[in-house]
């Protein structure tokens, strides 16, 4: 994000988008050397150029936000992603277990607070752990206990729940992924 912020003012957001899709072809190639251009044969391609045009467009407001909105406001918004991500995941795999029973992924992220709990209550600076893997683990277990008190709860609701027992876990999580000084491997090599 801070790279996008630096190159915001020599390079335009259609520059980084094409920039990163060729790069992203680059890693696609072995896979269509070994695997030939019949892989992409469709019967359906005009839905296949429509999402291609919304992933392109969604791809290009993303880069064009970053350059325009503060970076910490950029960095809450993606803290959210980790519980969208596991809610999804999770009311998925149980919709297609038992369509009948639980709910789908729609519905799931789309219904009560948890588009209001994921961006403005979770990513609370003060409660939220510090390193990029414990954002993870804090999201995931979120997300998992959002789906848990949904289903199985007897409340409808469970993202206060699930937002508060996080943050209840956020020193445990900090103090189990705390990253390693610099240095300290070396200094506690030399004294032994």
């Amino acid at each position: 994000q801070a790279l996008v912020r630096m190159t915001a003012d020599d390079l335009h957001a259609f520059e980084i988008v094409f920039v990163r899709n060729f790069l992203a072809l680059g890693f696609l190639a072995p896979f269509f050397i070994r695997q030939g251009l019949a892989v992409l044969r469709t019967r359906q391609l005009g839905i296949h150029l429509l999402r291609g045009a919304f992933q392109t467009g969604g791809m290009m407001l993303y880069w064009l936000s970053l350059t325009m909105i503060p970076l910490a406001n950029a960095t809450a918004i993606l803290f959210s992603s980790p519980i969208f991500a596991t809610v999804a995941a999770l009311s998925g795999l149980f919709h297609a277990v038992d369509p009948q029973r639980f709910a789908g992924p729609e519905f799931m992220l789309l219904a009560g607070g948890l588009c209001l709990g994921a961006v403005f209550m979770a990513t609370d600076m003060v409660t939220a752990p510090l390193t990029h893997r414990g954002v993870v683990v804090y999201g995931v277990l979120i997300g998992t206990l959002v789906t848990v008190i949904r289903y199985w709860g007897g409340l409808p609701e469970g993202v206060q729940y699930s937002i508060l027992l996080g943050n209840a876990c956020v020193p445990l999580i900090d103090r189990a992924l705390q990253p390693r000084a610099y240095g300290r491997r070396q200094r506690e090599a030399s004294a032994s």
